[in-house]
């Protein structure tokens, strides 16, 4: 993800250099680009998240009756809100 979000910021020089000149000031870029990065983080972490829960359940339905302890294997919300 950081390096997608590097390459998009060096393909839109030219465009902050468009804006700079119309008159933007820098704190208005880099508050454009900060609420791009945090939006795109936030869906990165939900479309994360819920790959995850799917995921988890796949593996629950494939494995069972083949490996009883699967049957435990869950998302602990608690762990997940402390990594976010």
């Amino acid at each position: 993800m950081a390096n997608l979000l590097l390459v998009r910021a060096a393909g839109r020089q030219k465009e902050i250099a468009l804006r700079t000149a119309l008159g933007a000031g820098r704190f208005r870029i880099v508050r454009q680009m900060i609420t791009e990065s945090v939006l795109l983080a936030l869906a990165g972490g939900a479309l994360g998240t819920l790959l995850a829960i799917w995921g988890v359940e796949l593996l629950v339905k494939l494995s069972a009756g083949s490996i009883p302890p699967t049957a435990q294997v869950r998302i602990d919300a608690t762990v997940l809100a402390s990594h976010s």
